[in-house]
């Protein structure tokens, strides 16, 4: 049985939590267990122009520099990046799995035999969260302290409380669209994909058809995590078809 761990989500977790509103991350996972990625941080309006209030910039003039350079030192490869105003893209790998920052083996898990069942697992967690925190810019980490999300400050708080925080300091405008607002995890595996396993606790839709499972959860429910939740796709390898 191969057993792969990695976390490849390093500066994407946190770029989408600083720049996005309905951030979307797609995930391919080849025969090999090598990576390659696609994130689209689907920003909303009333983030970017709080955001230009209270930094004086404008998203769509970020340096972004610095977060790749993080990327290359998690051992991720940067393959392309764009922006369109406040919009922003990013692409990274193929990257092996086994060579991606296994200071956290427990954050995202690959297990497989080389044919046969296999599983792709997620981890996610305050601590895994604060952890991608540090690797990125001094600057670009300050952000998320704007935002007071109990995912980075270590409080407890529901969905609706954060909601309401948000509503009392910069408006209800940006509370509403914090309310509409999701993380769509697009995930290709190299098999037919049994089944999705996804804690009740983060409200998450879930679809799959042949080798990709969507899963789609309030962003609320995400920037709230105050324990430790999985997020398991299965699959069956001997019927690979990508």
């Amino acid at each position: 049985m191969k057993n792969y761990t990695l976390l490849f989500a390093t500066c994407l977790l946190a770029l989408f939590l600083i720049t996005g509103c309905s951030p979307a991350l797609s995930v391919k996972l080849d025969a090999n267990c090598a990576v390659s990625m696609t994130f689209e941080s689907g920003t909303g309006a009333e983030l970017s122009k709080t955001f230009t209030a209270l930094t004086g910039k404008q998203m769509g003039t970020i340096q972004t520099g610095p977060a790749v350079s993080s990327l290359k030192a998690a051992g991720l490869t940067a393959s392309g990046i764009s922006q369109n105003g406040s919009q922003f893209s990013l692409s990274t790998g193929p990257d092996n799995a086994d060579a991606i920052l296994p200071k956290l083996p427990d954050a995202i898990r690959i297990e497989g035999s080389a044919v046969g069942k296999g599983s792709l697992s997620f981890n996610l967690s305050p601590e895994t969260a604060q952890y991608i925190i540090s690797l990125l810019p001094e600057e670009t980490a300050s952000y998320t302290e704007l935002f007071m999300a109990p995912l980075f400050t270590g409080e407890t708080m529901s969905a609706d409380e954060y909601t309401d925080l948000v509503a009392a300091v910069y408006g209800q405008q940006l509370a509403d669209e914090l309310t509409s607002s999701r993380f769509t995890l697009n995930i290709s595996v190299p098999g037919y994909v049994t089944s999705v396993s996804v804690p009740s606790a983060l409200n998450a839709t879930v679809t799959k058809n042949n080798t990709k499972a969507v899963i789609s959860l309030p962003l609320s429910a995400l920037l709230t995590l105050s324990q430790p939740h999985s997020i398991l796709v299965f699959f069956d390898n001997s019927r690979y078809t990508n």
